[in-house]
């Protein structure tokens, strides 16, 4: 979320339908999305109180250490942090939120599909070349749907920098 000062702010919470996470967690315990925001923290020097790991109304522990630029008390230009946090998290999120990656299947004869919806996979399937078309149904209709994930969210993003696979927008 962006807070009053606009600076990009990550937070854990257990998932609610109306949310479309950025990430998800295997566990219910928050310990291993909080280890993850530590890495990321470290990694992209983002500053722990805007991602939830220090709560203070004042400077986070980082900023007193020298190692936060001070996005916690306004110090650190807004553009410059928050470009920090979309470089974080863009390896979590699709360029396109409803769509279907389309690339060789099992065979000559088929292509494999893969649904992305509202910005969470959905799932895959197999199409015959041959039902493949500007109509989206057969391709929505081969889906298996299976549950999304921070690993199988990585995969198709990389998949999809990497491959010259077919990328249709619905």
């Amino acid at each position: 979320f962006v807070d009053e000062q606009n600076y990009m702010n990550l937070k854990i919470m257990r998932i609610i339908d109306e949310l479309n996470p950025i990430y998800t967690y295997s566990s219910a315990q928050e310990e291993e999305g909080k280890e993850h925001l530590t890495l990321l923290c470290e990694e992209y020097n983002l500053c722990q109180k805007l991602v939830g790991l220090y709560d203070t109304s004042e400077a986070c522990f980082h900023y007193q250490i020298h190692v936060c630029k001070g996005a916690c008390i306004g110090q650190e230009p807004v553009k410059l942090y928050n470009a920090r946090v979309h470089e974080a998290i863009g390896n979590y999120q699709f360029d396109r939120q409803n769509f279907f990656v389309i690339d060789n299947g099992r065979n000559d004869g088929e292509s494999s599909v893969v649904k992305i919806e509202n910005g969470k996979y959905i799932g895959f399937g197999y199409l015959s070349n041959e039902l493949m078309s500007d109509d989206l149904t057969q391709m929505h209709d081969c889906i298996v749907c299976y549950k999304d994930n921070k690993e199988v969210r990585r995969i198709i993003n990389t998949y999809i920098k990497k491959n010259k696979s077919k990328v249709v927008e619905y």
